[in-house]
């Protein structure tokens, strides 16, 4: 990323999201490691596009 309030968006939206999304990962696949390693790789995703994003404020949902 180019801009550094993306940047920071972004982190905000990551602490805001991660503990629901590891939970959410663990109840599909029922292994922590495995959860985390889904997690890292959508937010890595998410990431990778974060600037061409619309509607941010909703990607919690």
């Amino acid at each position: 990323m180019t801009n550094g309030i993306d940047e920071v968006e972004f982190e905000g939206f990551v602490r805001s999201i991660q503990y629901w999304l590891r939970r959410e990962a663990y109840d599909i696949c029922g292994d922590w490691h495995e959860a985390e390693d889904l997690v890292q790789a959508t937010l890595f995703r998410v990431y990778q596009r974060w600037s061409r994003l619309d509607r941010r404020a909703g990607l919690g949902a």
